[in-house]
């Protein structure tokens, strides 16, 4: 899935007030009489960083594991662990993350709130360090990141964000009924508290786990619903992404007016708010939205904007995509030897951050080439290649496109058998999605007690 982002600043307070992130924490670890644990030059230290320079670190710091094939938390939660680091004036701690050493912050947090979690008093505060801890574990560990996840969560199982921040986790390491849990647990949660923007954040959640499925109707339904609460909040930073997801959603079922329109209104946020990942990504929907409606020229522009936004933040899978975007407008300008010198390019940025999803369309879109050439051996190697891992990664859309590729081949060729046989697998899997997506709305229906036709 293009852009996996749950956008939301947190706020920093000054760092004597009452409110302070650093001021809560340690408050709350002092009434647990573990002030020595903090340590005197912990507090000498300045809470020196304003949010804007915490939102370049972290944007910087999210595009540098994703260079490198790592994953990483969500925007907001890792902007809400550095905020809470400088407010307890922890620059040593975020120095040392900007340069990608994460064990002092760990550390930071699995003190504070090991130093808490065992009084009533402070089990909440000791929950919120270790939701700390686990986003900032997400960049290096995720087995240490579900960990702390899950201690925050038996600390307060109440709270939203730490169900929240393990669906992502989930999802990232693809136990997708898991993430499915997690997000619903919270968004439940969030309703019960009357937060909107757990709401909202709960719900764009859902929206893009279930647009990165083929769920359309239901993503589409919880993206709808994130963007009215934001537009509420006068969230500009939700409103934006929650754009670019309806976008990219639209761009899938090839309405392609209203994912223009969507796309263009991210493009303006984006660009009012400085943020240049979001603008590189806007770009490149626009020139795969122009490269849908025909208009090549006009595709190559966006698309070479984007990718010098996301050379300059050094994001690697931004960048290949990118690259597969401009050999699919060679393909249409009928250049399949520049056309396949693009997927070679974008196939090897997926493969240096070991990006399975990336390699695979790689792999289809060379076979697809291929066999628009009359090289269908070759074609049907690239497909077998495509279709060995998406089953390596249970991606079922992605097995049944192969499928329906292969069994053309096979047709092709006169191999009626293997052909049928190819097809049948396809249709099966496609059936599937849609069935499952039909059953998800029917046991809603029930539980909602609705009228079932």
């Amino acid at each position: 899935m293009s852009g996996r982002w749950n956008f939301s600043f947190s706020t920093i307070w000054p760092w004597m007030s009452g409110n302070a992130p650093g001021v809560r924490l340690m408050a709350g670890i002092i009434g647990a009489g573990a002030a020595l644990i903090l340590g005197a030059a912990w507090l000498m230290q300045s809470a020196s960083y304003s949010s804007e320079e915490i939102a370049r670190l972290v944007d910087k710091r999210i595009a540098e594991n994703r260079a490198q094939g790592q994953p990483a938390p969500t925007r907001s939660a890792l902007i809400a662990a550095l905020t809470d680091l400088s407010g307890l004036g922890r620059k040593d701690a975020i120095e040392d993350l900007e340069d990608g050493d994460f064990t002092t912050a760990e550390n930071a947090f699995e003190t504070l709130a090991q130093a808490g979690e065992s009084d009533p008093l402070t089990q909440k505060v000791a929950a919120e360090s270790y939701r700390n801890m686990g986003t900032i574990a997400f960049l290096s560990d995720t087995g240490q990141a579900l960990a702390a996840y899950n201690q925050a969560i038996k600390l307060d199982p109440d709270h939203p964000d730490g169900w929240n921040r393990l669906g992502h986790l989930f999802e990232r390491t693809d136990k997708f009924e898991d993430a499915e849990d997690a997000f619903k647990k919270a968004l439940t949660l969030s309703i019960r508290a009357g937060n909107k923007k757990s709401i909202s954040e709960a719900n764009n959640s859902l929206g893009l786990l279930y647009m990165s499925l083929a769920h359309h109707v239901l993503a589409k339904n919880y993206f709808q619903q994130s963007l009215t609460l934001s537009t509420e909040l006068g969230d500009t930073f939700n409103i934006a992404a929650t754009l670019s997801n309806l976008g990219a959603l639209a761009l899938r079922e090839t309405d392609l007016d209203t994912a223009q329109n969507y796309f263009t209104r991210s493009l303006t946020l984006h660009q009012k708010s400085g943020y240049a990942s979001g603008v590189a990504n806007d770009y490149g929907q626009l020139g795969m939205l122009a490269h849908q409606q025909g208009f090549e020229d006009e595709a190559e522009g966006y698309i070479l904007k984007a990718q010098k936004l996301f050379e300059e933040l050094n994001d690697l899978d931004g960048l290949a995509m990118q690259y597969h975007a401009l050999g699919n407008i060679e393909k249409a300008r009928d250049a399949p030897t520049k056309a396949e010198a693009h997927y070679r390019k974008a196939l090897s940025l997926f493969e240096q951050i070991g990006k399975g999803r990336g390699i695979a369309a790689q792999y289809g879109a060379l076979g697809l080439l291929y066999a628009d050439t009359d090289r269908i051996d070759k074609a049907e190697i690239f497909y077998r290649k495509a279709l060995a891992l998406y089953q390596q990664i249970d991606d079922q859309e992605g097995m049944a496109e192969e499928y329906r590729k292969l069994g053309l081949i096979y047709h092709a060729r006169d191999e009626i058998g293997a052909a049928c046989d190819s097809w049948r697998r396809g249709r099966a899997l496609y059936q599937t999605l849609i069935q499952a997506m039909a059953d998800k709305l029917t046991q809603w229906m029930t539980q909602a007690e609705c009228v079932l036709e």
